[in-house]
């Protein structure tokens, strides 16, 4: 199931923290071509980008971005980071693939022809789905690990904000509620919002411009700032309204086998997904992205006394650990079983990608 979480989070809130296949045509329809160029830089790759990251003590340097790397996920085989570069005409962001079988500092490969701008990026078993800009709206499409093409899974007219992937479905955050996709492309279905009631009928909550999403195998989470967080099941029953408001929402969720967590006023917020009870606020630091892990939760934060810090806990959240401080601002975090990876720097002076075992 965590494979289905891996987790990514939104450009927006980078820039704010840190300072393509986009021409598919019929939805499921794949689409394939030579890379657009654009005149702009390659860019992500491991090629110097002038950043200095010190290692030791566990600390590995993956490879390094002469621009800001706003996306990352994890899985079993491979890492990969959206690059994007404010500078370049047109499209703006590259993917980087990087097979976790590599060494530290072998070079990633350029996994896509550049996108206008990537929003979010999650890894499967099988394949990469990416959430990207086009025009005004975004997208979601689905690109396999070997290459070949994207495919379609929510297009622009549907106006995703945020979307989850598990086994069974894509979930996406729409101006109207909640929509299910199929996996490989195809018709989405509006998801209602049933709270079992007695007596009948049973009742529908409606939930507006959502945020944020996340999912498991069987439970869903739904974020809004105007209607707050909403919990059921994947198939929309069980339907519960948490909280009527979330004041300052950002564009991340995530969820373990017992939590749902998200970020409020750059605050780590966590609620338990099973036992139900009051949401609990868990890092007073300026939180910046959190990532899942099979049983527990992984996030970065700045502190203005600590410098950049990565931080990991268990399933009940108590007595986090301190994964690594770096003097530098940390963003984009990810992690396997066996590794944490997170993006660190900054624009003047580059960006480095790193890991360090997770225990």
């Amino acid at each position: 199931m965590n494979s289905f979480r891996g987790f990514a989070f939104r450009t927006l809130a980078f820039l704010a923290a840190f300072g393509s296949y986009s021409g598919c045509s019929p939805q499921g329809e794949e689409v394939s071509g030579p890379p657009k160029t654009d005149g702009g830089p390659t860019d992500g790759g491991g090629d110097g980008g002038g950043a200095s990251c010190s290692t030791g003590d566990g600390v590995e340097k993956i490879g390094e971005s002469k621009v800001a790397v706003v996306s990352m996920t994890v899985g079993s085989l491979y890492l990969y980071w959206a690059t994007y570069d404010a500078a370049a005409p047109g499209y703006k962001t590259q993917i980087m693939k990087w097979s976790t079988d590599a060494k530290p500092g072998d070079p990633a490969a350029q996994f896509t022809e550049r996108v206008e701008q990537a929003l979010d990026i999650k890894y499967t078993t099988d394949a990469l789905y990416l959430m990207e800009k086009d025009g005004s709206d975004n997208k979601v499409v689905r690109l396999k690990h070997s290459g070949g093409g994207s495919t379609l899974v929510v297009p622009t007219k549907d106006k995703p904000a945020a979307f989850a992937v598990n086994a069974d479905n894509v979930f996406a955050a729409l101006p109207d509620g909640v929509s299910t996709y199929p996996l490989e492309g195809g018709a989405g279905t509006h998801l209602k919002l049933i709270v079992s009631s007695s007596p009948p009928p049973p009742k529908e909550l409606t939930i507006s411009d959502p945020k944020a999403i996340a999912v498991d195998s069987s439970n869903l989470a739904v974020l809004s700032e105007n209607d707050g967080l909403i919990m059921a099941s994947t198939s929309g029953t069980g339907a519960n309204a948490v909280t009527s408001s979330i004041s300052s929402l950002g564009h991340v969720a995530a969820m373990d086998d017992t939590n749902v967590y998200w970020i409020e006023g750059k605050k780590r917020k966590k609620y338990p997904v099973s036992s139900g009870g009051s949401p609990d606020t868990l890092d007073t630091s300026e939180v910046q992205f959190i990532a899942p892990l099979s049983s527990g939760i992984v996030w970065s934060a700045y502190d203005e006394a600590l410098g950049g810090i990565v931080r990991r806990a268990a399933a009940d959240a108590t007595s986090p650990t301190v994964v690594i401080l770096r003097k530098a601002k940390v963003g984009a975090v990810a992690a396997t079983s066996s590794f944490v990876y997170w993006v660190e720097g900054a624009a003047d002076t580059g960006y480095c990608i790193m890991r360090k075992p997770k225990s």
